[in-house]
């Protein structure tokens, strides 16, 4: 009997499924340099101060990355990384500000990088260097949702380009 009752439950749980009532944050976008969309970039999660990686992927041959699913409430750094090129990273912070009740179950952002070819940079250890992001993401307190830190960006943004060659 009380082996039926266990398998029962077991079951019952099993049918019902287990769902994550927590907000969740779904990642994609593309990685080109140019107008070449690049293929076999590493895209890497890690947490806030780089203890451990959360999620990684490779971009696709169209240069795309799917579907990386991220708790909210949580701070992240997100690295975009390919040989021969400066690599890219930005914060996402959907801690400042997270308030569970008002935030949306899922909530998208689609996230674009272009990088550049290190050969035409000058003075890259700065800019490589896993203290400097490109950008920030923050909430939006208006939506509970996601958008670009644009003051933090820009100003980042700045530095970065004074190390360029292209000038």
């Amino acid at each position: 009997m009380t082996k039926t009752y266990l398998f029962f439950l077991l079951l019952l749980s099993m049918s019902t499924g287990f769902t994550i009532d927590k907000p969740m944050i779904e990642l994609r976008g593309a990685v080109t340099s140019g107008e070449e969309k690049l293929e076999g970039v590493s895209i890497t999660i890690y947490s806030e101060n780089y203890e451990v990686v959360v999620q990684q992927r490779v971009t696709s041959a169209s240069g795309k990355y799917e579907k990386i699913e991220l708790a909210m409430g949580e701070t992240y750094v997100m690295e975009v990384a390919k040989k021969g090129y400066i690599p890219k990273r930005i914060i996402i912070d959907s801690k400042e500000g997270f308030y569970e009740d008002d935030t949306p179950m899922i909530v998208p952002m689609n996230i674009p990088f272009e990088l550049d070819r290190a050969k035409d940079f000058r003075k890259k250890r700065a800019i490589k260097s896993k203290t400097f992001f490109i950008g920030k993401i923050k909430i939006d307190p208006s939506t509970a949702g996601l958008m670009p830190d644009m003051q933090f960006t820009s100003a980042q943004r700045e530095i970065y380009l004074s190390h360029s060659k292209k000038k």
